[in-house]
């Protein structure tokens, strides 16, 4: 009989049409019940039943982090009664494994405090309509291949499924002297503006721009980034125009 290690799942609340992880999570619970009809009859002895609604609820148990924007989305189910879907990982994120996705209203959102013990939030919730029960599709994914050595990466889509391959990336070369790394995304579009030096050469590593994309927020919602396979990432990258991610489904 096969076992699974908890600390290997996840749960992914839906922000602006993305699947977006909850992070420092604690621990989850997903709870489903069927109801019955009792249609027994006074001549028989034994009860009969038809078959009734089902419904689900649950909960999640969270480090307290009032500036993360996806803890925010939950505060504000409480809030505002705004509906959350969900997408609930037991085996963890990865093609052919399971994910059970739902709408949910939150019902409680709590937060407390013990000495010797970090700050958690606690939220409950009434799930509404149908649990959908699916296996993870394929994942989103891109490879650079850029001009140079030990300069490419890998971006992996956080969600699988064709809506991965909306995913896109530019890398642009600003030409001008002593910038900055930056990076900002808009419409699935991930653009960084690499750094430069005084005479404006590129100096943004692969390592670097690795580092700075699972950093941004908005960036690590959309994908994980990695060193390409067997590279130091010591290379400096190149301009790169702007390439969807492939393969999702």
């Amino acid at each position: 009989m096969a076992k699974i290690a908890a600390r290997g799942s996840r749960v992914y609340i839906e922000i602006a049409g993305v699947p977006t992880l909850l992070p420092a999570l604690k621990d989850w619970a997903l709870n489903t019940t069927r109801g019955t009809i009792d249609v027994s009859s006074m001549e028989s002895d034994w009860k009969e039943f038809l078959v009734g609604q089902a419904v689900a609820d649950g909960s999640c148990n969270v480090f307290y982090d009032p500036d993360d924007p996806v803890a925010e989305v939950l505060e504000d189910g409480i809030w505002e009664g705004t509906p959350i879907k969900f997408y609930y990982y037991p085996q963890g994120v990865g093609s052919g494994k399971k994910v059970y996705s739902f709408t949910a209203m939150v019902t409680g959102w709590n937060f407390s405090g013990a000495t010797e013990d970090a700050v958690g939030s606690a939220v409950t919730f009434q799930g509404t309509g149908p649990v959908s029960r699916t296996v993870q599709g394929k994942f989103a994914s891109l490879t650079t291949s850029m001009a140079g050595d030990n300069n490419d990466i890998t971006l992996v889509a956080k969600a699988a499924g064709a809506a991965g391959n909306d995913i896109k990336i530019k890398l642009v070369d600003s030409a001008a002297a002593s910038t900055s790394m930056s990076i900002s995304v808009t419409n699935k579009v991930i653009s960084v503006n690499l750094g430069t030096d005084a005479t404006s050469d590129i100096v943004t590593t692969a390592a670097g721009l690795v580092i700075a994309l699972n950093a941004n927020p908005d960036a690590s919602a959309l994908v994980t980034a990695s060193l390409k396979a067997g590279e130091t990432g010591d290379g400096v990258v190149t301009a790169l125009a702007e390439t969807a991610l492939t393969g999702g489904e």
